[in-house]
């Protein structure tokens, strides 16, 4: 039940990027097929609309600043945001036309000055 609910949750991301008609981006830092090996790559390169897919792994820190993205994990439970400093995932600048979707990307903290796992700054949208 639980992986039908997680393919409805999917493909209802991939009609609004569809829609949107933006681009998939594909990061991987692993061994299976990725556009980038980190996310902030994905990120920078994006466009609004455009819809970032993350294979399974631990992955560096991420800030998306004024963009319409959607990233979302490949599969549940299969990827990790890890900080030791400061926050693991950043949205900020939104404007009131745009926003931000974040999907099945897991958090982890540790040390002392891990500060926050999703931190949002400015936004309107």
């Amino acid at each position: 039940m639980r992986t039908l609910i997680a393919l409805i949750v999917a493909l209802g991301l991939f009609a609004q990027v569809a829609l949107a008609q933006g681009q998939v981006w594909f990061v991987s830092n692993g061994l299976e097929f990725g556009h980038f090996d980190t996310l902030q790559g994905a990120v920078d390169a994006a466009g609004d609309g455009d819809l970032i897919v993350v294979r399974r792994g631990h992955y560096a820190p991420f800030t998306i600043d004024n963009k319409s993205l959607i990233v979302a994990a490949e599969f549940p439970e299969s990827v990790w945001v890890e900080t030791v400093l400061g926050n693991a995932i950043t949205i900020k600048n939104l404007s009131a036309a745009r926003s931000t979707v974040v999907s099945d990307i897991n958090v982890f903290k540790f040390g002392a000055d891990a500060v926050s796992g999703v931190l949002l700054i400015d936004n309107q949208g």
